[in-house]
């Protein structure tokens, strides 16, 4: 079977759907057609940069190859359209998944997106040391008294009174207010999105307008900056103490951790004593190992503490926190890597943006984009809507002036019609039994309109992305194209035994072995179970079953006669009837090595069961010849050569 098509196919196409579209220049020629169907030039060279390797792109004789290879493929499909294939349950319901999959990828605004990995990566060349003055929503009624209280902050901070003293005045943050305000280190990733922005557009020194968030209301200073400290690996040893702790207490904590760390220093394990000491009971069992450190995540002593040891393995003096005494043992440290234009951190920016709020924004923009492409209408006046709305979740009757209906129309985005019974419906999610809502009715409604542009262009995608419809057409075929071969060649040469049988008699004489050898082949799951089983073993060889099933699934085998190419042997060893061969470690770690029982010259004659896999494989290239030999008879194929010949440059 010709691989580009094989049983390989449909993963080799699932991936190469997911890969980035070659911008070519565009050939809207038919380059060829098949029945009544044509294929465009430019459908053919996608497919072919795809497939093949940069040096291939302007050889004629790799694209006349490549150009049989489409053709038979796409005459498979066709025949998979006529037979109805496509509406089958399995084909609709992959087809299904892999659009809501897909169409993941579509729903995020592309240049605003690498624009928030660029100013993201950017960002991260810098840990920026914040303070805040925080008052919080005491009530969730009285949200004017937090107001005035910040206000009086800001305007105390305008005057040019010290932070300090104004985060003792007014700030309600416990854990900073015992530092001056002072809350730590932060870098991209660290804080929301919108308090990022916030520091980062301030210089050293300044401090933020009041900002309100869902908890209360907010002043942020950017104290100072430094260079990115990157990211720390660390164990700590942790002696907790509660937080109204006495000092007498304290004292002997701090002289027990001080005997600690002398004996770590004496050579004692640190491990070892975590396992003992630790108070924390999730790093412990793991000799004292904490997740990474990176700016902002921990306590800011136990912060300062960590990135101010500066050799592996240095352990810190004893730290002492709101949760108690460390010790602190520095592992590694991992430098900061911002440099975009390297694919592997892109992509991991690229990760963590996916993953963080701040895409968001990017959504936003695609939202704003779909509105003014498919049409968006809003049939109602917003003070109309929200006295009605509070009219209906009190229960009161509007008589026969109501202009709303459950039926009416509020809003359309393309052909999706929102009515009012799904407006209220979905603003009552957000109703309490009292009646009130947990949201304005301006949010709810931004939200209904986000919903019902994402659901409707996600419907419609490929009317507004070509390359999503390429992608979704490329997968479909693909898929069409498996459950065809699956049907008239894959099944057919597995179970056609006559056929199989008919045709290695008809073609013996190409089956012959190779150099090979009857042997048995081990292969252990690491290298300290290939030691201790391979001196069982040559000691007792005639054993070797027994012995495979004391090692617990550790160690399996597989004896035949297999060709010399094939045995897992290092490169040059001479091999010997009743002798091991040295060992090959896999790239996974595991152990391979084989005993050699008897050799063979080759060139002998293949037994049918023998040859079974390789005449099975040649039988379904065969039966995949003669079917497309047939399709091209039922939907005759004709190349326009004045088309091909521009493609030889």
């Amino acid at each position: 079977m010709n691989a580009p098509f094989g049983k390989q196919f449909l993963k080799f196409s699932l991936a190469l759907c997911l890969s980035f579209i070659l911008i070519y220049p565009v050939f809207a020629q038919t380059l060829f057609t098949y029945g009544k169907e044509k294929v465009s030039t430019e459908e053919f060279l996608r497919a072919f940069k795809k497939n093949s390797i940069p040096e291939e792109e302007n050889n004629r004789e790799a694209l006349k190859e490549y150009l049989d290879l489409y053709i038979a493929y796409k005459l498979k499909v066709k025949a998979a359209l006529d037979e109805g294939l496509d509406s089958l349950p399995s084909q609709k319901a992959d087809l299904h998944n892999f659009r809501m999959q897909l169409a993941e990828s579509f729903l995020t605004d592309g240049q605003q997106l690498d624009q928030l990995i660029r100013e993201a990566a950017k960002r991260s060349e810098v840990d920026i040391l914040i303070g805040q003055i925080f008052y919080p929503f005491l009530d969730p009624k009285d949200t004017v008294n937090a107001y005035n209280l910040i206000q009086r902050a800001y305007k105390d901070l305008q005057s040019g009174a010290e932070f300090s003293h104004v985060v003792n005045r007014y700030s309600m943050d416990k854990s900073s207010k015992m530092n001056d305000g002072v809350v730590g280190y932060i870098t991209a990733f660290t804080l929301p999105y919108s308090i990022e922005n916030i520091v980062y557009s301030l210089k050293d020194g300044e401090f933020s307008l009041p900002y309100r968030s869902s908890e209360g209301y907010h002043i942020f200073k950017r104290i100072s900056t430094r260079k990115a400290a990157g990211t720390m690996q660390a164990s700590h040893i942790l002696l907790m103490f509660a937080p109204d702790t006495d000092e007498s207490h304290k004292e002997r904590l701090l002289k027990k951790a001080d005997s600690i760390r002398t004996a770590i220093l004496k050579g004692a394990s640190f491990e070892q004593l975590a396992l003992k000491y630790s108070d924390d009971n999730i790093s412990y069992q793991a000799g004292g190992r904490i997740p990474d450190v990176t700016p902002g995540k921990y306590d800011i002593k136990f912060e300062n503490a960590v990135y101010s040891l500066k050799a592996d393995n240095e352990i810190s003096v004893p730290v002492i926190t709101e949760f108690g005494i460390h010790i602190i043992k520095r592992l590694g440290h991992i430098p900061v890597n911002t440099d975009v234009s390297d694919l592997l951190v892109y992509d991991h920016f690229k990760r963590r943006t996916l993953q963080d709020d701040r895409i968001q924004t990017a959504k936003d923009t695609l939202i704003s984009r779909i509105l003014s492409q498919t049409g968006f209408t809003k049939y109602y006046k917003d003070n109309e809507l929200w006295q009605t709305s509070d009219s209906l979740f009190r229960l009161i009757n509007l008589g026969d002036r109501e202009p709303f209906s459950d039926t009416t129309v509020v809003l359309s985005i393309g052909n999706k019609k929102v009515t009012m019974g799904n407006w209220l419906g979905y603003a009552k999610i957000f109703t309490t039994q009292d009646g009130r809502l947990n949201a304005t009715y301006q949010q709810l409604m931004k939200d209904v309109v986000s919903n019902a542009a994402i659901e409707y262009y996600t419907e419609h995608l490929e009317n507004y992305n070509p390359e999503f419809g390429i992608q979704l057409q490329e997968f479909k075929e693909g898929n069409l194209l498996f459950e065809i071969m699956q049907r008239n060649v894959w099944d057919r040469a597995m179970l056609d035994t006559a056929g199989l049988r008919k045709y290695y008699l008809e073609h013996k004489a190409e089956y012959k072995w190779l150099p090979s050898a009857s042997a048995i082949v081990f292969n252990c799951s690491d290298s300290i179970i290939y030691k201790s089983f391979r001196e069982d073993l040559e000691r007792a060889p005639g054993k070797w079953k027994q012995l495979i099933d004391e090692t617990d699934g550790r160690v399996f085998a597989d004896s035949g006669r297999f060709e010399i190419n094939y045995l897992p042997i290092p490169y040059g060893t001479q091999l010997k009837e009743n002798q091991f061969t040295p060992a090959v470690t896999n790239d996974n770690g595991s152990v391979s090595f084989t005993l050699i029982l008897k050799l063979y010259p080759g060139d002998e004659p293949r037994e049918f069961e023998d040859s079974r896999g390789l005449v099975q494989a040649d039988y379904q290239n065969y039966l995949e010849k003669i079917w497309v030999q047939e399709l091209k008879k039922k939907y005759p194929v004709k190349v326009f050569e004045s088309e091909l010949n521009k493609l030889f440059r």
